[in-house]
């Protein structure tokens, strides 16, 4: 899994980096990541007659909706989304 923009890697950060020399700790060092995509190229509209906000809203839609329950099914305890 490849963090395009760095803002996953960021938050992950934020949430459970561990304690360094320079003091900073993430709010739950001790906890676990589980990192999910939910959207990439391959949900683009393909075709051209569509109207692309709506398609890709729908998608966006969907596809979290799906990462949500496959968390869930991996026990995820707290979720956080980000859209970027």
């Amino acid at each position: 899994l490849t963090d395009c923009d760095g803002h996953g890697t960021l938050v992950a950060g934020l949430i459970a980096g561990q304690p360094g020399p320079d003091g900073f700790s993430g709010v739950a060092p001790a906890s676990r990541i589980l990192s999910i995509r939910q959207t990439s190229a391959r949900n683009a509209p393909s075709d051209p007659g569509e109207d692309p906000v709506l398609t890709r809203a729908t998608l966006e839609t969907r596809t979290l909706a799906r990462a949500i329950v496959r968390a869930a099914d991996m026990d995820a305890r707290v979720i956080t989304i980000s859209a970027v």
